[in-house]
């Protein structure tokens, strides 16, 4: 099986964090880390989405 959402999302959020340090410029940093953030927040949301579809579905075979 290949990578999850959430697993993607933080590998790249990773990914930017390094390039902010390799980054020359003030800005370049501030704007990779600003991306940074905003993978951690698409991670967090697809690791919730994930709980609840594995909710849903536990509910649906306890209940089907």
């Amino acid at each position: 099986m290949g990578m999850s959402r959430s697993e993607y999302y933080h590998r790249q959020a990773d990914l930017c964090v390094r390039m902010a340090l390799a980054a020359g410029l003030y800005e370049e940093r501030v704007r990779l880390l600003n991306t940074a953030n905003e993978y951690r927040d698409m991670a967090s949301r697809a690791e919730a989405r994930d709980s609840h579809d594995a909710t849903q579905r536990s509910t649906a075979r306890r209940d089907g």
